[in-house]
């Protein structure tokens, strides 16, 4: 019979790894960033050498979102810092007013062209936000710079995303085991969201468990 050896602190951690390899992780987040990239890049024809207002017009006809992330990730800027510049220059209008009114985008072009020719009120700190690289129509036609921006723009949903595959192969694990768990607001913590909750009689007494999420709680017999 093979003697089981219980695992000390000190070895759990040293053999930790920074990264976990999840790759229908990355598979799906590099379709995602290869799709936004086909469908923000700027063709040559809708260039077609006219006046740099019209060309970013046209370009946030349709699209509209995600195509302002793309412009806005050129200069540093945010789509809901430009929500507020939106609110400043039309008081009581919808930002949806975007989609549908060319006026509306070539303001909205104007100031991300240059920001200083906005004569609403918006101060310096923000519209510094917002000024564009004097190449970017250049930019939005180079498909390798697009990847980078994109790449750069999904960070957080590349780690939730992550979380959640982790999340849900611990919980396969545990189920594969027979031990029950659970997940969503626990009452013990005041209804906040919890990863993996587990009943303690569930879990043997001679075995570890490590969770690396938000919340970990074993509720009481």
């Amino acid at each position: 019979m093979n003697d089981t050896k219980k695992v000390t602190l000190d070895a759990l951690i040293s053999a930790m790894r920074i990264f976990i390899n999840v790759p229908k992780v990355e598979d799906l987040i590099q379709q995602d960033i290869e799709k936004l990239v086909s469908k923000t890049l700027l063709s040559k024809a809708e260039n077609g050498a006219r006046p740099p207002v019209d060309v970013l017009t046209d370009y946030l006809g349709s699209d509209t979102e995600d195509r302002l992330k793309i412009i806005i990730g050129f200069s540093g800027g945010s789509l809901e810092r430009l929500k507020r510049v939106f609110d400043a220059i039309y008081p009581n209008k919808r930002w949806r007013r975007i989609n549908s009114d060319e006026e509306t985008r070539r303001r909205i072009a104007a100031f991300l062209i240059d920001p200083k020719n906005e004569k609403v009120f918006i101060p310096e700190f923000i519209r510094r936000s917002f000024y564009l690289p004097k190449d970017w129509i250049k930019l939005l036609q180079d498909k390798d710079y697009l990847q980078a921006v994109v790449r750069n723009a999904m960070q957080s949903k590349y780690a939730v995303d992550n979380g959640h595959a982790i999340e849900r192969s611990i919980v396969s694990e545990l189920q594969n085991i027979g031990i029950d768990c659970q997940k969503g607001p626990v009452e013990l913590v005041n209804n906040k969201e919890v990863d993996v909750a587990i009943p303690r009689n569930c879990i043997p007494a001679d075995s570890y468990y490590v969770f690396l999420f938000t919340y970990y709680v074993v509720i009481p017999e």
